[in-house]
């Protein structure tokens, strides 16, 4: 097992999907579930989720897992508020956090595995592309808890991956995320094929 933390983000209102995305069933299990799998196959063991207080069933699903719940009360403030949240919660002495979210289904563990192993240290962030653009799955270490932990509104940490020098691996799947019925129904007629 690494060292590094996993932060999942399903901390979101599912307005546009209509129920609770971490909830969605996929492959037999519901999404949340099946990011907890993905990162425990690649070797975390420190992970966390950032979710809703009022999101009781998803408390209960997440429960049997040995995860860490975070409650975040102010999740209307937007994805960088969860991010923030996030950073807060570790433990001192974690080297780096991997930030996740629960609704890229094409996340697998050989993905999260390549943004391990590019990972250089306490300065380094490791970022997925796709789309023309940086985004997550991306690994933080530590030199970053400080500016992560003031994140707010909805931009999330874009503004951080843009500066420097940041490694990427190319993940184009990373693109596709659950926001809509439709998108789920794309998912599924695209991984049946």
């Amino acid at each position: 097992m690494n060292a590094l933390a996993c932060v999942i983000l399903a901390a979101g209102g599912s307005t546009r999907m209509g129920r609770p995305k971490p909830l969605i069933p996929l492959e037999g299990e519901p999404l949340i579930v099946r990011m907890v799998r993905v990162a425990k196959a690649a070797g975390f063991s420190d992970i966390r989720v950032v979710m809703r207080p009022e999101d009781l069933d998803v408390r209960r699903t997440l429960f049997p897992l040995d995860i860490h719940p975070i409650a975040h009360p102010g999740w209307r403030e937007g994805l960088g508020s969860s991010i923030a949240l996030g950073a807060l919660s570790l433990p001192q002495g974690t080297p780096g956090v991997l930030f996740l979210a629960c609704d890229q289904p094409a996340v697998n563990e050989g993905i999260l595995r390549r943004l391990v192993e590019a990972f250089e240290g306490p300065a380094s962030r490791v970022a997925s592309a796709y789309d023309f653009t940086l985004g997550i799955p991306a690994l933080f270490g530590s030199d970053w808890f400080p500016r992560l932990r003031t994140l707010s509104g909805d931009r999330g940490a874009k503004d951080l991956l843009r500066e420097g020098d940041v490694k990427t691996i190319s993940f184009e799947a990373g693109a596709f995320d659950l926001d809509t019925p439709e998108d789920l129904e794309a998912w599924m007629d695209f991984d049946g094929r």
